[in-house]
């Protein structure tokens, strides 16, 4: 008889902080923000076993500060060490975020404003005032 451990919630959240270590260490971002997690829930209960099997995927915004696009380098990075389930990685740096934040990108400014922040190079989190979304200026975008 093979004896199961449960993965309890505390244990998956340091397995996500450690690796998410792993991938400071590695990219060394300006900040992590989670935008999404899906958790998907199996149960098996009968008189010979018993089991919960939890499923979780993350989709997470990774702040660089150079422009070079690395979102393939580090997609490759989390498939490679992290087997606890799912992350799906947006990278950008930090002046094209700026950037769009100041073209009214719907995106960005829900993201910054309503993500998780996981992580922040300079320990604060939010360093910076985020507008808020205006759907007139969108509108205009559109139309054109």
């Amino acid at each position: 008889m093979e004896i199961q451990l449960k993965n309890t919630d505390q244990d998956r959240k340091a397995q996500l902080n450690a690796f998410l270590q792993l991938l400071v260490e590695r990219f060394q971002p300006t900040r992590i923000i989670s935008f999404g997690k899906q958790s998907l829930q199996n149960k098996l209960k009968g008189c010979f076993a018993s089991k919960k099997i939890v499923e979780q995927h993350f989709c997470l915004l990774i702040c660089t500060e150079s422009c070079t696009r690395v979102d393939y380098e580090i997609q490759e990075f989390v498939n490679n060490h992290y087997q606890n389930g799912q992350i799906t990685i947006i990278a950008h740096g930090e002046s094209t975020i700026k950037e769009q934040i100041e073209a009214n990108n719907r995106f960005f400014i829900t993201v910054l404003s309503k993500g998780k922040y996981l992580y922040s190079k300079t320990g604060y989190i939010n360093d910076q005032s985020i507008p808020k979304f205006n759907p007139s200026k969108a509108l205009v975008k559109a139309e054109k």
